[in-house]
């Protein structure tokens, strides 16, 4: 019993996102692992002919621990398949995050080269200064090209 709430508090802990998220994919291990012994465990009782029958005739205690004992299976790959559908978004969505910062990154780094370009051009003489698409100082600063330069 204290294992079943220790692994269902590890599983309820690991579903928000943030330094516990880590502990999702162990969830998901454990849980597989426990559906899959959960599963020999049953065809065990199968092969020995002690099957969990579900009877009007059975004491409600006998119906309840064979209804258990037929359900964890089951329960523990659901949670296995949750827990993994889970982390499978948490991967696309940190994917997307990143592509979404490169092309952040990747649209700042590209101005800088643009400006340069429009720069070399004006000092080449194929733009004239104050042309739109010439970064422009701030108020009060000399001019990017020194005068004696401008066409």
């Amino acid at each position: 019993g204290i294992y079943a709430v220790l692994l269902s508090m590890v599983g309820f802990n690991a579903r928000h996102p943030g330094p516990s998220s880590g502990w999702l994919k162990t969830y998901v291990l454990i849980t597989f692992i426990n559906g899959s012994m959960s599963s020999i465990d049953c065809i065990q009782h199968m092969l020995l002919g002690d099957y969990p029958m579900l009877l009007a005739s059975l004491p409600l205690k006998v119906n309840m621990a064979h209804a258990i004992q037929v359900a964890t299976p089951l329960v523990n790959f659901l949670g296995a398949y949750a827990g993994w559908e889970s982390l499978q978004v948490q991967r696309r969505m940190q994917i997307q995050a990143y592509q979404q910062q490169m092309m952040a990154m990747m649209a700042e780094a590209s101005q800088p080269f643009q400006q340069r370009a429009s720069l070399l051009q004006m000092m080449s003489g194929r733009i004239a200064p104050g042309a739109t698409g010439i970064p422009q100082p701030p108020p009060g600063l000399p001019p990017l090209i020194p005068p004696h330069l401008y066409v």
